[in-house]
């Protein structure tokens, strides 16, 4: 009987030269998408830090809400007047809160290329400019007092604003 061979036989050679794939990469994205990209940032930062500083002062912000609403129709109960100015600070601290995590998700479609983020972040920024006077009305108190929420606020709305032309300067698609 013979013996059986203890090397194996030669592989035969690759028939395709074909290197093995690779992941895609992204081309770096244009000076004024990364400039944008800060700006929305910075607002977003500012957002959802003067949502924070509301929360935080709801009781001062809702007995002057009280007494302005008192004023505009003193034949109102008061229980009412009450309820009314807690949902009209709640309501405009959860608008506040819904146009930043609208303006965040837009940031990110638009870093990662969407067609359409533009505009879409053209009509949100359209939205963001009315609620911005409104909750700079509603949640920063008159005077120096209220100077830090009136700053975040309408930083918010400025740095929006800022930043929607400065990424309309740049191609999104390489």
């Amino acid at each position: 009987m013979a013996q059986p061979d203890a090397t194996p036989p030669a592989r035969p050679a690759m028939s395709d030269s074909t290197p093995a794939p690779t992941a895609p990469v992204d081309p770096p994205l244009p000076g004024a998408i990364r400039a944008g990209r800060l700006l929305w940032l910075v607002s977003i930062a500012a957002g959802l830090i003067a949502a924070g500083f509301a929360v935080v002062a709801r009781e001062e912000n809702r007995s002057r809400v009280v007494t302005m609403l008192a004023d505009l129709d003193p034949a109102r109960p008061a229980a009412e007047v009450e309820s009314l100015a807690t949902t009209v600070l709640w309501a405009t601290i959860g608008a506040l809160v819904l146009v930043t995590a609208v303006e965040a998700l837009l940031l990110r479609r638009l870093v990662r290329r969407r067609r359409g983020t533009r505009v879409l972040q053209a009509v949100v920024l359209a939205a963001h400019v009315p609620l911005a006077l409104l909750a700079e009305g509603f949640l920063a108190e008159p005077g120096p007092a209220g100077m830090t929420t009136r700053v975040l606020v309408l930083g918010q709305l400025a740095s929006a604003g800022l930043a929607l032309p400065v990424t309309l300067l740049a191609r999104t698609r390489p």
